[in-house]
């Protein structure tokens, strides 16, 4: 935006130049940059006036696209921090209204009960080890012979 004003700004002085030039062709005593630009327009042919009606009105359109992308990004980042803002107190009320409900329960007058813990074993105790399992075969001690 700033770009385009200052443009805007030249394009301004270089179109007085041209009227200038245009009242006085013959006029070297100014020569500022302006009139230079001015004096360069008018000579290479053309309708001065024309270009620099085409270069103003792309340099405002630059600047209005820049103003209004300016205003909407605003307006999104002020919508951003309202839609925070709400949750920022929905969240509060929230947390209040918990901590009034936890103040409101009567205390409890049964012990607490938590979930047994497994006690630790000791590693210098051996668990029994587990009886052998039958294979299958009868073995009849008696005479060692299978049967």
């Amino acid at each position: 935006m700033a770009d385009s004003q200052w443009k805007l700004a030249r394009a301004q002085k270089i179109e007085t130049a041209v009227f200038e030039r245009m009242l006085d062709p013959h006029d070297k005593t100014n020569s500022s940059p302006e009139m230079q630009m001015a004096a360069a327009m008018t000579k290479y042919g053309g309708d001065a006036l024309m270009k620099i009606q085409r270069y103003t009105s792309a340099l405002e359109r630059s600047y209005y696209k820049a103003h209004k992308e300016l205003l909407a990004g605003r307006k999104a980042k002020a919508a951003e921090e309202k839609a925070a803002e709400q949750k920022a107190k929905e969240n509060e009320r929230h947390r209040a209204s918990r901590a009034k409900l936890q103040n409101e329960l009567p205390p409890s007058t049964e012990p607490q009960v938590h979930a047994p813990t497994r006690p630790t074993p000791d590693p210098l105790l051996r668990s029994p080890e587990p009886a052998p399992r039958p294979t299958g075969d009868i073995i009849d001690t008696s005479s060692q012979t299978l049967v």
